[in-house]
């Protein structure tokens, strides 16, 4: 059994910790009742609920990138495993947390600039995976690409999933939900480092 933990794909541990988040906000819906279910809890619930969707249906689209992706083909040990759960899976659910035992109504700025940065988080992901699957399919080169929205930043994804975590943060109306954008950042500044420490090999 732990031979099997040992060889668990990144994007495996990274499905799981997706499910363990919907897990936890299904709890946190149950756990913290509302007389009536607020726009808040209303709009958390189907922003955060359809990237989820989103995050399991764009695999089905397209099987290619799951398969083929180097980064996340690699194979995590028990101890990574169990920190991406930790931190993927647990600590990405907590503006979750603070969005369904907060009591207080959702304001009209906090639904403006919440919606606007997940539609704009969403769009930036979705424009990029796009661009560059197709820029990857022209070139055959499975590890960087330069042209178009790829000239101003090597990572537009990222830029893509700190506004969309920024704004759960936002719709959750506690400002101490932002830990998860820095959790976001750091995790994606040590795959970055990682990967470039691959390259220099």
């Amino acid at each position: 059994m732990l031979e099997k933990l040992k060889k668990i794909r990144e994007i495996d541990a990274l499905n799981a910790s997706r499910l363990l988040t919907s897990a936890l906000l299904l709890y946190m819906a149950w756990r913290f009742p509302s007389p009536r279910f607020s726009l808040r809890h209303s709009v958390y619930s189907a922003t955060h609920g359809t990237y989820i969707l989103w995050w399991f249906a764009n695999q089905w689209v397209s099987p290619r990138r799951s398969r083929k992706a180097k980064a996340w083909n690699r194979r995590l040990g028990l101890s990574e495993v169990f920190l991406t759960l930790l931190t993927s899976g647990v600590l990405y659910a907590l503006p979750g947390f603070f969005a369904f035992s907060n009591r207080r109504e959702l304001r009209q700025w906090e639904a403006v600039v919440g919606l606007g940065l997940f539609c704009l988080g969403s769009f930036l992901n979705v424009s990029a995976d796009s661009f560059k699957d197709g820029a990857k399919s022209a070139t055959n080169d499975h590890y960087s690409v330069e042209d178009g929205p790829f000239s101003f930043t090597d990572f537009p994804h990222w830029w893509g999933d700190w506004a969309r975590y920024a704004g759960f943060a936002v719709l959750s109306g506690k400002l101490v939900s932002l830990v998860v954008v820095v959790a976001v950042m750091i995790r994606n500044l040590v795959g970055w480092a990682r990967r470039e420490a691959e390259k220099a090999e």
